[in-house]
């Protein structure tokens, strides 16, 4: 609880939580993303070049 209430008083654990968020979050959550629609995209150029 304490690492809580310090996170708007000290601005370094703070950079530290939004790089933590960041590494371990949003960045393979837009990589999956990514993947998914290229993957998406093949398959579909796959379909439209069987007919």
């Amino acid at each position: 609880m304490t690492a809580l209430s310090e996170i708007d008083d000290n601005l370094r654990i703070t950079l530290l939580d939004v790089l933590m968020i960041l590494g371990f979050y949003l960045f393979p959550g837009i990589y999956i993303v990514v993947r998914l629609k290229e993957m998406l995209k093949r398959r579909r150029a796959l379909v439209d070049k069987k007919d």
